[in-house]
């Protein structure tokens, strides 16, 4: 069974822009298409108001949703619900979103082809969508050559020596082992923001051999234009214009 898990987070934005988001989401095709390909879809929302909810509810085309809603808990402790509900359902592989992750070069990937080669692997996998060859320096790796694209063997050692982070909240796929490796108990006892946790994830990571595969492009990548990391907000959000998914 594969699920997917889409976290959204906090009340710090300004109003409208997690709306905004919601109706982005809405509008990349692909992404849903991929999602409603998958068993069951899991949208995380953690101390949110009631009237976003609705209207994140109101525009998700996304088939079999399940929807969970926490208030006055940790971040991790949405994690730790989540690893509950995964467990209880027997899943296997997990698709890791943001609420800001779109689509990217996928115009031309068999989704098909992308489950496939993800269901053939039971144990100690992972593909990061978001970052392609250059992002690592172009190492030389081994790979898989599919039709619609290429998987480049990457683990989280490669991600560290290239001055990267080695795990973080970038789209992805894994098995179940590797999930679970990731938000392992230092990871769910932390009670600090998010964006120390993920330090935390990405330090405890840097440790391990995690596999950690590369495809030959970005497929699925978080845009940063909302929030704390807005540097490249308008080159971000021209790329979305220009797909159809985000409308200003």
């Amino acid at each position: 069974m594969i699920a997917s898990f889409t976290q959204t987070y906090g009340n710090e934005r300004e109003p409208g822009q997690r709306e905004m988001l919601y109706e982005a989401q809405a509008r990349d095709k692909r992404m849903i298409e991929f999602k409603n390909m998958l068993d069951v879809n899991f949208f995380s929302f953690h101390d949110n108001h009631r009237s976003e909810i609705d209207h994140y509810k109101y525009l998700n085309k996304v088939e079999k949703s399940v929807y969970l809603e926490h208030y006055d808990v940790t971040y991790t402790d949405t994690i730790r619900e989540l690893l509950r509900q995964l467990d209880i359902l027997g899943v296997t592989h997990l698709f890791w979103t943001q609420d800001d992750s779109f689509s990217a070069e996928n115009e031309d990937l068999d989704l098909n082809e992308l489950l496939d080669y993800v269901k053939g692997f039971k144990e100690n996998f992972m593909i990061n969508l978001a970052v392609d060859p250059e992002y690592l320096n172009h190492l030389q790796l081994p790979t898989d050559e599919l039709k619609t694209f290429t998987v480049h063997h990457s683990n989280t050692k490669d991600f560290s020596r290239a001055g990267k982070f080695a795990m973080d909240d970038s789209p992805y796929i894994a098995t179940m082992d590797v999930v679970e490796l990731i938000y392992g108990e230092y990871y769910l006892e932390d009670q600090r923001t998010i964006w120390r946790v993920e330090e935390n994830m990405a330090e405890h990571c840097a440790s391990w051999k995690i596999p950690r595969f590369i495809p030959d492009r970005e497929l699925f990548r978080n845009y940063n234009i909302v929030g704390r990391t807005v540097s490249e907000e308008k080159k971000e959000a021209r790329k979305l214009i220009k797909k159809g998914i985000l409308i200003v």
